[in-house]
């Protein structure tokens, strides 16, 4: 389903191929997408969820937004 982790999976590595051929606005929305997922579903400390989390604080540091990128960040 939608909320379902493997589709938040294919989200992300969407998101990730995205961003790293410069198409930062879909790259965006399926990343926060895969976080929303991986949140509700795993919880915040699965290892899934931190990682993803880890790829948005780097979109956000990439695409000159620290600040966003700091809502992201482990500590």
């Amino acid at each position: 389903g939608d909320n379902h982790p493997q589709t938040a999976r294919s989200l992300g590595g969407l998101g990730i191929v995205q961003f790293k051929l410069g198409r930062f606005d879909e790259a965006e929305k399926n990343l926060l997408a895969a976080f929303d997922i991986y949140t509700s579903e795993l919880g915040e400390a699965h290892i899934k969820t931190v990682d993803m989390q880890a790829w948005l604080r780097n979109f956000y540091e990439k695409t000159g937004n620290p600040e966003k990128a700091k809502e992201y960040s482990a500590d």
